[in-house]
């Protein structure tokens, strides 16, 4: 035997009334101190922007790290990886200041790009300028785009 059930609007609306008790049981902490207003959150893992390219025969990796001393900056290589690991220290002056805001990520990161396989990661050269890792590795072979000339034949001309 076949059975219908009639739809109503107020199908599902268990999901949706937890769901708004989620968001007002949050906003009432929010309200009582006892959670954080997500706006104001910040994190103090820095994590560094990389860019990698190739230009003629060298493949560049490119770290901005500024604030970093490049003395606590360590390059290492593993198989076909490249590592960058460091830490940007804070300021110890500022530790104790009641801050109303506060961006600036401290701490350790570790980044890592895959190499192409043809590097050669015997000759690695590193150099640290205005607060600028850059990491130049030469390639075995051109890894740039070869074009590829198409044959067009009698038939096929329009």
């Amino acid at each position: 035997m076949l059975m219908f059930r009639r739809w109503s609007p107020f199908d599902g609306s268990t999901a949706l009334q937890r769901e708004f008790d989620r968001l007002f049981g949050r906003f009432d902490r929010l309200l009582e101190g006892r959670d954080s207003w997500p706006w104001l959150e910040t994190t103090d893992r820095f994590v560094p922007p990389l860019e990698a390219y190739v230009e003629g025969d060298q493949f560049h990796v490119r770290a901005e790290l500024p604030g970093v001393d490049p003395k606590e900056i360590d390059l290492s290589v593993d198989d076909d990886r490249l590592t960058i690991r460091g830490e940007r220290k804070t300021s110890e002056e500022k530790k104790e200041a009641g801050f109303y805001l506060r961006e600036i990520a401290h701490g350790r990161f570790e980044r890592t790009v895959r190499l192409p396989e043809e590097a050669d990661t015997e000759k690695i050269n590193a150099r640290y300028d205005k607060g600028v890792l850059h990491i130049t590795i030469p390639v075995k072979e051109a890894l740039a785009p070869k074009k590829v000339q198409i044959e067009v034949t009698a038939g096929e001309q329009k």
